[in-house]
């Protein structure tokens, strides 16, 4: 049930503008941002949810992109390993008053962009989660949003 509604609820969200985030993980904490940013090296793609002037990570969501195969438009897999050992996706908060928090393995997920993410561009999209067990917070909840934001490089 609670994976039909967040399906349902991310689908509605894709037609919403600008960023978002959403989700049963809204239980656990706080989801509220004030903006976001959006990172890109070689090998990964970062979506950060900010609060305070920047200086709270309500969500960062960062996805290993060796061999993705992200394209505009496409739908690709979050959920899983890009190589053994190696979670694909991995979501992180860091607020004040609350210790560092890795939330637990993305079973699945999607993510969804409407450019390349290239440094400069401002790239749009969506994605969606769903957590396995493990940790202190949200086993087995969702989390989905929207994003918009200038890429930026990652040092």
């Amino acid at each position: 049930m609670r994976a039909a509604t967040a399906a349902a609820m991310a689908l509605a969200l894709g037609s919403c503008s600008g960023p978002s985030l959403d989700g049963s993980l809204s239980e656990a904490f706080d989801l509220s941002f004030s903006s976001m940013l959006i990172r890109r090296s070689e090998k990964a793609l970062q979506l950060s949810y900010l609060k305070s002037e920047g200086r709270e990570v309500v969500v960062a969501v960062t996805v290993a992109t060796e061999g993705l195969g992200l394209k505009p438009g496409a739908r690709v897999e979050l959920g899983g390993e890009y190589a053994p050992g190696h979670p694909r996706t991995v979501v992180s908060r860091a607020v004040d008053g609350e210790p560092v928090r890795t939330l637990p393995p993305v079973l699945k997920g999607t993510l969804t962009v409407d450019q390349l993410p290239t440094s400069g561009s401002t790239v749009t999209g969506d994605f969606s989660v769903s957590f396995g067990e493990g940790g202190d917070v949200g086993s087995g909840r969702t989390l989905f949003g929207n994003f918009s934001a200038k890429v930026e490089l990652a040092p």
